[in-house]
């Protein structure tokens, strides 16, 4: 993702298609890798979005991008 400007850290959340959240995580930088024993299941559609926290504690939040983890995968 693109870096915004002044962000303390930005938070990265996995969701099913019905909202439940399968993994959350945080980094400083524009890069997060989920870890290894994270297992999506093939075929299923997922949502993923960023928010990045800034000083005054506001937050600006990236829309929701939807993606489908390949079956086999």
């Amino acid at each position: 993702w693109t870096a915004v400007p002044r962000s303390l850290f930005y938070e990265v959340r996995i969701a099913t298609t019905e909202g439940d959240l399968v993994w959350e995580g945080r980094a400083t930088a524009t890069r997060l890798r989920p870890p290894n024993d994270l297992r999506l299941e093939g075929g299923q559609k997922f949502y993923f979005w960023v928010a990045a926290y800034l000083p005054e504690g506001k937050t600006v939040r990236s829309p929701a991008v939807a993606f489908v983890v390949e079956r086999g995968s």
